[in-house]
């Protein structure tokens, strides 16, 4: 498989995301997930701390929440130009910011609102590229077929060709690195799809009611893996379509 989200046999350089609904969608990630993320002013060397606290989709923008140290504040609020980067299992993301923002509140905490960036860089170093999937059409995966783990369902944030990654509604799920759920089901629009499901890692926040999983599809046989490549295209295609603007 080719394209934007197609697979290669080695390291793949940067994709440069400009669509909105790609970006929002890498964004609320960073934020459910509570990942940090890294800012440094452009001509000083000094590092410094922060999250995205909110997204606006509407309005094609994005929150960050106060600099660690306070002392960046200053530099962010004047509108000092930036460069932003954060690892969302093991993806290098980052961008750049040359304006100033608009200040507000989200929840009850500062947070500064700038427009979505011009380019966000998605550095996937693997050799299959994940697809986020789309709002509106959710897919989900049950696991099963673990001794101590009752079946589950999990929501897909992104599906590759080797594996995805889910969001599960509760913090304690059972499920540790190395677990081989022999009778797990992929949940297509198009129909369901049985399968082994590898757990590579399974993050809980103790914050958050919910998990997050990696998973790595086993052995599957060639239908299998015809069926999930030729939903990962269909992902690419309507990625496309709404980045020429049927939606914005």
């Amino acid at each position: 498989m080719s394209g934007f989200f197609g697979d290669s046999s080695g390291p793949q350089p940067p994709r440069i995301l400009r669509a909105p609904l790609e970006q929002l969608g890498i964004f609320n990630q960073l934020a459910q997930q509570n990942i940090p993320l890294t800012l440094i002013f452009q001509g000083q060397g000094q590092r410094f701390l922060t999250y995205i606290s909110d997204t606006a989709r509407e309005q094609g923008k994005l929150a960050l929440d106060e600099l660690v140290p306070a002392e960046g504040q200053r530099f962010l609020v004047r509108g000092d130009a930036f460069r932003v980067d954060a690892h969302l299992d093991g993806v290098h993301i980052y961008w750049k910011s040359h304006t100033a923002p608009e200040m507000g509140l989200v929840g009850g905490h500062t947070a500064a609102w700038f427009n979505l960036p011009d380019e966000l860089y998605y550095h996937q170093k693997r050799s299959a590229f994940r697809a986020p999937t789309l709002p509106g059409e959710p897919i989900s995966i049950l696991l099963s077929g673990h001794a101590s783990t009752p079946t589950l369902e999990a929501k897909i944030l992104d599906l590759s060709a080797t594996g995805c990654r889910v969001r599960i509604e509760q913090q304690e799920t059972g499920l540790n690195a190395g677990d081989a759920l022999a009778n797990s089901t992929l949940m297509l629009p198009d129909g369901r799809l049985p399968l082994v499901a590898e757990v590579r890692h399974c993050k809980t926040h103790d914050s958050l009611p919910y998990s997050i999983a990696g998973l790595r599809f086993i052995n599957l046989d060639g239908m299998a893996q015809r069926t999930i490549d030729r939903y990962v295209n269909q992902l690419q295609r309507e990625a496309r379509r709404r980045q020429e603007g049927d939606l914005f």
